[in-house]
């Protein structure tokens, strides 16, 4: 019984279509695996991708400054005080599936901040012209350093003949449509030219934007009706939000600003000086800090405790999700020992002083006096006087020539076209090929004309 069965078997693989068959199933399996990584893994992998790698994710913190206190006078009168606004602001989000799908978010997004009467606050380095072409607005080095970054270099260097030379047309095709490698903003033809121009700008501020977690401003100073159409579409506008900020004003500016100071944010080395010596670094070039005066002095009280972000980040820097840790704490109100209404009094006196002091000095002539030799010697000619109230704008010269100009404005210009065209009329004379004057021989006024003229 068992031999027989050994012989069955043996008949069985001596037949060529026993391998044949073998061969086929190991191919059909093949192809079904094949098929299965293709349909089914593929798919999960640019899911997986295209939302930013969320299996591999890190974690970043982002702060926000708090309000800054008040600042008071001994009565307590106020001095320096807030502003409160709101700003649309940006993150590159990874809840973005296409390159459609983002910019679908930004056309609608820069349909309800148009339609609301606000424009993007971006700058970008390709705009339409007056005839409706595609042109640079910068030139040099500028221009270049936007090359490297809308061809994604790591530096100018880097750029071929070809990239440098590139029109301004060939640089938004790329960013629209990319290239064999890239896909680039991927912006559809369906969208018109200037639409499509704003779409670019955003994402070429998304592009650059760094670290890729931080935060950009689209607009700034929106009313409520567009704060209302933001928060209405939050869901259809992932990545976008509305930051609350706060401006610094100060009353009585003229006698104080010497004293209170003013805020800024900080440059680089500032921001390294605060942070030295903290368990973390809290500040950064978006802080806002004192600068000079009481601002600069008390500023660990008045700016308070700033506000904690946990960032969810994705190995490409994209936002996966937001945490709030902790909310910005006020900070806290000063009072000086500065009286308002006698530093007010005390700086009218000073003026004054000053002002009788210049006054006594005024001389209806060319003259300066003893200038150099003794202070009370020094004399100011008029023609001085006349001159700086025309170059610092007191006086605005072209109401002379206004219908309801005085008689005396009238007068005087009347009086400067006359000596214009006399000086024009000299000064061609003398410029003529013809001319036989030579430049010793004029007079001072005249060789500071020509002096001009050559420079």
């Amino acid at each position: 019984m068992f031999d027989a069965f050994l012989n069955k078997l043996k008949e069985l693989f001596s037949s060529r279509l026993v391998y044949l068959s073998i061969l086929i199933i190991v191919l059909f399996s093949i192809l079904v695996g094949r098929m299965y990584s293709l349909q089914i893994l593929a798919v999960a992998t640019e899911e997986s991708n295209t939302a930013g790698d969320s299996n591999y994710q890190s974690y970043r913190l982002r702060y926000s400054d708090s309000v800054r206190g008040n600042i008071y006078d001994r009565n307590g009168n106020l001095l320096a005080y807030n502003v409160l606004s709101y700003n649309i602001v940006m993150s590159n989000s990874a809840n973005y599936n296409s390159n459609a799908e983002r910019n679908a978010m930004i056309a609608k997004l820069i349909d309800i901040v148009e339609r609301n009467g606000y424009e993007l606050e971006l700058d970008f380095a390709i705009e339409l012209d007056e005839n409706g072409e595609l042109a640079f607005n910068l030139t040099g080095n500028s221009l270049l350093r936007f090359k490297k970054n809308a061809y994604c270099l790591p530096s100018v260097s880097k750029l071929t003949e070809e990239q440098i030379d590139a029109s301004a047309e060939d640089v938004f095709n790329f960013l629209k449509h990319g290239n064999k490698t890239s896909s680039m903003f991927g912006i559809s033809d369906d969208y018109p030219i200037d639409l499509a121009l704003k779409i670019m700008t955003v994402r070429y501020a998304l592009l650059t934007l760094y670290p890729q977690y931080s935060q950009f401003t689209i607009c700034s100073d929106v009313d409520g009706v567009t704060i209302a159409a933001i928060e209405e579409n939050s869901a259809e506008l992932k990545g976008v939000e509305i930051r609350q900020v706060t401006s610094r004003v100060y009353n009585d500016s003229l006698f104080f600003a010497h004293i209170l100071g003013y805020t800024g944010k900080a440059t680089e080395e500032e921001a390294e000086a605060l942070n030295a010596g903290l368990e973390e670094d809290i500040y950064n070039t978006s802080s806002v800090i004192g600068k000079t005066g009481i601002e600069k002095e008390m500023d660990s009280l008045l700016r308070g405790q700033s506000g904690v972000e946990e960032l969810s980040v994705s190995t490409s820097g994209k936002i996966i999700s937001t945490t709030v840790k902790s909310s910005p704490v006020a900070g806290d109100d000063i009072y000086l020992t500065i009286d308002r209404e006698l530093q007010i009094a005390c700086y009218h006196i000073l003026e004054n002083n000053i002002a009788a002091i210049l006054l006594s000095k005024i001389v209806n002539s060319m003259s300066y006096g003893g200038k150099g030799d003794s202070a009370s010697k020094i004399t100011i000619p008029i023609y001085e006087v006349y001159n700086a109230f025309i170059a610092n704008s007191v006086l605005d010269i072209s109401h002379f020539q206004a219908d309801d100009a005085t008689e005396l404005e009238q007068k005087i210009y009347s009086t400067y076209k006359t000596k214009e065209a006399q000086v024009l009329d000299k000064l061609h004379d003398i410029l003529s090929y013809s001319s036989p004057t030579i430049n010793s021989k004029l007079t001072d006024e005249y060789e500071g004309y020509i002096d001009y003229v050559y420079s």
